[in-house]
Parts: C-alpha cells; structure tokens; sequence
C-alpha cells in the first residue's frame, strides 16, 4: 500500500514551499513518527513526519525549489518492491569547501576612484509559520502538552507563535488552568475510499444513509474498542453537520446494521458527538458554550483529496493513549470500510 506525503500549508495564503533537506533516502525504512523532510518558515525550519511506517519508495521533489501547497513530494509504500532504485540519494544543503588562498603577489598602489554603489542584497522568499491545517511543534512541546493535557490547536487560538516550543507549553500551564481541560488529536485521511463506500450503499445496498451518520457509527465502534467495551453497553452518539438543529442522537449505532442506521434517534446523553463538516468550506469550528467531550470533527483537509479528523477530548476521562487508539481504529474503518461493515 501506497502513502502520499503532501507539501503542507505552513500560512493561511501561501502557495508554495520550500525543502531545505530531506532527513531519508529513497529505500529507507520509516516509521510514522520519523521526520523525513525539513520546511522552511520564516523563523525557523520545520520537521515534516513520514505519518506511515513502511519505506521511502520515491522522493518527488528536490530541495530549494519551491513547492505548490497541496503536491505530492513522496511516496511511503508497505512494499519493498515499489521503490524506485534509479532515484539518486537525497541530501542537505552542504557548505561548499573552501578554496586555499592563493600566493600573495605585488600590487601597485590603488587609485582613487569613484565608490561603486553596493548591490542591493537579494532577500529569500519566507514562509508564514502559521498552519492551514497541520499545527507545528517541536516533539518536546508536543510530548510535554500531551502529557499535560494542554491542547496545541487552542494554544494557537489564543494567540501562541508557531511553531510551539517547549517553553510555550510551561507558559500556558502556568497562566490558566483553563487551557489544559481539553487536548486534541488530529489526522489527516485519503477520502476517497469513505467516498466509495458511500456510492455503495447507495447503488448496491440500496440504502439511504446520510454521510454524517455512517461517521457516527463508525466513530461509535471505535470508541468502543479504544474504551474496551462490551456490546451490552449502551453507547449514544450525537451526529450533526454544520446546522445543530439537525442533530441526531443515536444508540449503538456501530451495531444497528446498515439498515437500522435510520432508525428511530435515542433521547439520551451523549457518549460522543461528532461533527461533519465536509459539506462547508470549515476547516474547524468550535461553537461557544459548554459540550459534550469527547468531540469528533470531520472537515476537508489542506488538500482536496484528503479529510482532517480531530478528535477533542479530556484526558482526566480519556486517557491520551485511548484517545490514539480511537483515532488508529477510526482511521482504518474510513480507508476499508467493508471490512467493518456495521
């Protein structure tokens, strides 16, 4: 199986980017986490993940030249066979070495002349460091607000410059007990596969569901594998998309079955309420007030054919490694979705 590794939205309006070095080669192993490429902001550079374990079949772009947001600048592939051998070995950008200093030779005495007036310096384009998608932090920082319970993409909210460094983190423990109540998990899934599934229930299955209640169920049979619990307990999602008034609130929705997913709704407390915002321009929307926690929205992502899953959540109730392990399983059902038919 095959990944595509984007070149991300580092600001709001840019356009393109710019690889300053590639961290593996083509024919490497990668794990997820691993950083294979660098980006360069205007304050810093920034380490881009693989985001799939398997190897670096093939590296699509060279580093200096700027890249449009959206294209394809690698390819992560699970076989070994899809690597493309003719590549040549990537590198980073290395200081040329420096010429020895020639002999010294005799000069005549300089005459005055006109000062030439300097050239004027050429300045690098920059990019912003604020994300359109991908929130961008150092691994300490992001390890430390994990721990901690602080959630990065409200960091950014209030104000916080990216990308997030360890001493942001302390700082905003310190100030207000306020932004460590809720932490969020983000990832970004092809939707192409979900899309399809969709096509087939409404062709071969002859079944008419919306969209926004396909994610409940299957965000409800993740929540209970990450949570491990057993089908006799009750489980009420809260599905809506943009317009709350259309909210609906669905018991065991993972084991209704296809057909019984338009059903009567359940007059119950959430256990998860999932937002889908795929049918607006959002990337993200936080509506004012108290809710439900956890909270699970689906937007586009930062290129067309990809989705962003973000899943808020308090980690005094959801340990953060549940909260992963619900992300992982959700993740898997939206990239096959036969085999967790409901």
């Amino acid at each position: 199986m095959a990944h595509d590794i984007i070149m991300p939205a580092l600001g709001m309006a840019q356009e393109t980017g710019i690889i300053v070095a590639w961290k593996k080669q083509p024919g490497d192993v990668v794990k997820a986490g691993d950083v294979v490429m660098e980006i360069e902001t205007d304050k810093s550079t920034v380490e881009i993940e693989a985001g799939h374990d398997g190897y670096l079949a093939k590296v699509l772009a060279e580093t200096g030249v700027p890249v449009p947001v959206g294209q394809v600048v690698a390819i992560i592939s699970t076989d070994a066979a899809d690597i493309d051998k003719s590549a040549p070995k990537t590198s980073a950008p290395a200081e040329a070495p420096k010429a020895a200093a020639p002999t010294p030779t005799p000069t005549p005495e300089p005459q005055p002349a006109a000062a030439k007036p300097a050239a004027p310096a050429v300045e690098r384009p920059k990019l912003p460091a604020a994300t359109g998608g991908r929130i961008l932090a150092s691994p300490k920082a992001r390890r430390e607000a994990q721990e901690r319970g602080i959630d990065l993409g409200r960091l950014v909210r209030l104000g916080v410059p990216q990308p997030i460094r360890s001493a942001d983190i302390a700082k905003a423990g310190d100030a207000t007990g306020s932004i460590a109540r809720t932490s969020q998990m983000r990832v970004t899934i092809e939707r192409r596969p979900f899309e399809k599934f969709l096509s087939w229930i409404d062709s071969d299955a002859n079944v008419a569901v919306e969209a926004t209640v396909v994610w409940a169920a299957f965000a409800a049979g993740s929540l209970r594998r990450a949570l491990e619990l057993g089908n006799d307990t009750p489980l009420v999602v809260n599905a809506s998309g943009f317009a709350e008034e259309n909210a609906i609130a669905l018991t065991n929705p993972d084991l209704a079955g296809l057909r019984g997913l338009d059903g009567e709704a359940a007059i119950a407390a959430p256990a998860l309420t999932v937002l889908d915002l795929t049918a607006t321009p959002l990337s993200d929307y936080r509506p004012a007030g108290e809710r439900a926690l956890p909270n699970l929205t689906i937007a586009n992502g930062p290129a067309p054919d990809y989705l962003d899953i973000v899943l808020e959540f308090d980690p005094a109730e959801m340990k953060p490694i549940s909260a992963l392990e619900f992300l992982k399983d959700l993740a898997e059902r939206a990239h096959n979705p036969l085999r967790h038919l409901l």
